[in-house]
């Protein structure tokens, strides 16, 4: 994000690292992943 002339210009974000960081692979690899980490917290809920 940045200002040009009185405007906030927001650029792409590249999700991937910023937000599914926390898994190495495939998107397949990181939705099983994500998927055992949420059955993880529903079993401790």
């Amino acid at each position: 994000m940045k200002v040009e002339g009185g405007k906030i210009i927001i650029g792409k974000i590249d999700l991937w690292d910023k937000v599914w960081k926390c898994c190495k692979g495939s998107a397949e690899e990181a939705e099983m992943e994500l998927d055992e980490e949420e059955e993880k917290f529903w079993k401790r809920a």
